[in-house]
């Protein structure tokens, strides 16, 4: 019995670790991969300097938190900005964030705006 209560507690401290690592390890990783995305799916361009992913905040969601979101219009109107906000936080379920660009839609649970 105490062997097992062992191997539960290991098994759930590592998972914990890792749901505490991952988001750090490739935090420059998603800041690019958010901008490509945004950029090639959206007729403006979008420029934001940290982009946050926990999965302890809002467990069993995904957070993710853009800051200083400034987006600005292509032609006709090149040059204006159509939107800033200081943070914007999203809550997701996990399988979301791993969708390709082929899939549905991603359907975001939640989404807070603090504006700039």
């Amino acid at each position: 019995m105490k062997k097992a209560l062992k191997i539960v507690g290991i098994t759930l401290l590592i998972i914990l670790a890792l749901l505490v690592a991952i988001p750090f390890a490739f935090q420059g990783q998603i800041k690019n991969m958010v901008k490509n995305f945004i950029n090639q799916n959206v007729n403006a361009k979008v420029e934001f300097s940290d982009v946050s992913l926990s999965f302890i905040r809002s467990f069993p969601q995904a957070h993710i938190t853009v800051s200083d979101l400034v987006i600005t219009n292509f032609k006709p109107f090149e040059g204006e900005t159509l939107a800033t906000a200081k943070d914007i936080a999203f809550t997701m379920s996990v399988k979301e964030l791993l969708k390709s660009a082929d899939d549905d839609p991603i359907v975001v649970n939640s989404i807070k705006i603090d504006e700039a």
